[in-house]
């Protein structure tokens, strides 16, 4: 059986951005990635996959006890926090449950995939890093004149878990440094979706509120992950949210 030394902890690993941080750091032969998922995925070289829901404790549970027995007593448990979720009806027709689940997955699942890596960490007395995902829409509410040809509004509910995130980030790095782990979060602006993009008048829309006047890529969100990821580089980082945006929230 395969030890790892060098284990990171990817959810959301179906979606665009998960995809993109699994290619990623699967590349990366210093880390041994375990991808995570409530959709089935083919795994990559150099990646264990497992189909989690995030949002169910029993589910995390089970795949974190598969997980401990590979961890060596000389190893780095990371995690990165990318699963989530939203909702696009309009808000007069949002239901409870609606609401509900997008807390669950977006703010209760990162919490549920950090309280158990932090018990493995504790019990296993290895170092450890944790980087959570936010939104722009953490810190604004998306303007709803943009969405013209795109029928993907985005929430409310949304940016509230989201904001959580954020806020659990700052709480959790606090609480957690006397462990030796450090807490993080990226927040990425707009990312144009390179396959399926985004409508030609919400790109413009969004576009001109941006002061390098374009949505990311997806690589180019990838370098704030390594950098948190990064002992020697951000040794001494922690509670931070790190946003990626072009200056959209500079305005």
């Amino acid at each position: 059986m395969k030890m790892f030394n060098n284990c990171l902890i990817i959810t959301g690993a179906s979606g665009m951005l998960g995809q993109a941080l699994v290619k990623h750091f699967s590349k990366n032969k210093h880390f041994n990635v375990v991808s995570v998922d409530i959709a089935h995925s083919n795994s990559n070289e150099n990646e264990l996959y497992f189909q989690v829901d995030v949002s169910s404790e029993r589910d995390v549970e089970i795949m974190f006890t598969k997980i401990d027995p590979l961890i060596t007593k000389d190893s780095k448990l990371s995690l990165i926090n990318c699963a989530g979720i939203s909702v696009f009806e309009d808000f007069e027709k949002r239901t409870k449950d609606s609401f509900m689940r997008v807390i669950e997955v977006n703010l209760f699942g990162t919490f549920n995939m950090l309280k158990q890596t932090v018990e493995i960490i504790k019990s296993n007395n290895i170092t450890g890093s944790i980087v959570n995902t936010g939104s722009i829409f953490a810190k604004r509410s998306p303007d709803e004149r943009n969405y013209i040809d795109l029928n993907r509004k985005n929430s409310e509910v949304y940016g509230a878990s989201k904001a959580g995130v954020e806020q659990m980030t700052r709480y959790f790095s606090a609480h957690l440094a006397k462990h030796n782990i450090r807490v993080n979060c990226v927040s990425p602006g707009g990312i144009l979706n390179e396959e399926k993009p985004q409508g030609e008048k919400f790109q413009k829309l969004y576009n001109y509120k941006v002061p390098m006047g374009r949505m990311a890529t997806y690589s180019e969100v990838l370098g704030a992950y390594d950098y948190f990821l990064d002992d020697e580089k951000s040794r001494y980082v922690t509670g931070q949210t790190l946003v990626i945006d072009g200056g959209y929230t500079a305005w």
